[in-house]
């Protein structure tokens, strides 16, 4: 996928030729920061839904180092105040992906898989969702948290159909075209540490 194609599923190719003639292309484009999208003429809103489509595809590109919990003196982790908010948590996967892993070439299967989570990577962000992770051909997001919106409901929804459409126009070896599952489920949760150490864990 180029660069181009990428910000159009983002609805943002308006600005593929303000990136081409600041020389940045897709690695570079992953070093950037909100300040930098500024500079550029990015609209704050815009600039921001960036900013999520590229934490997703560096999520997409491997394991990234993460910040440790604070630790109390005692050595337990320390928790974090329990909130209780309206979340909607969205998983999709690909139809037939072990059939398809065992019948093509590793190579082939992982171009495909980097293909299907661009896509999915792409939708997420241009509805407003929150990338958890990537597991595999599985994908999990969540709308409303850690932002909320008004409809999130709703753009999961939207999103779901995004991909669904998106990932169609995939095609595997053999000409047929892929296809994607998804599973939507909404509701009131508490978000928050909930264990501790020791026999509180």
């Amino acid at each position: 996928m180029t660069l181009e194609d990428w910000l159009r599923e983002l609805g943002l190719e308006r600005y593929c030729s303000v990136l081409s003639q600041n020389d940045i292309d897709f690695d570079t484009l992953l070093d950037l920061e909100e300040r930098d999208f500024e500079k550029l003429g990015f609209s704050l809103g815009h600039g921001r839904k960036l900013m999520r489509a590229i934490e997703a595809r560096k999520l997409a590109l491997g394991p990234q180092p993460t910040t440790p919990s604070p630790v109390t003196p005692a050595g337990t982790t320390a928790a974090r105040d329990a909130e209780r908010r309206q979340v909607t948590v969205m998983f999709c996967d690909l139809v037939g992906s072990t059939e398809l892993a065992n019948a093509i070439d590793p190579e082939d299967m992982g171009a495909l898989i980097r293909r299907y989570q661009d896509v999915c990577a792409g939708a997420i962000a241009r509805f407003d969702g929150f990338l958890a992770k990537f597991m595999g051909d599985g994908v999990l997001a969540y709308f409303g948290y850690p932002l909320a919106h008004e409809d999130d409901a709703g753009q999961s929804v939207r999103a779901a159909m995004a991909i669904i459409e998106g990932v169609a126009h995939a095609r595997r070896p053999d000409g047929q075209p892929l296809e994607v599952r998804a599973g939507i489920a909404t509701g009131l949760v508490v978000i928050g540490d909930s264990t501790g150490a020791g026999k509180a864990r």
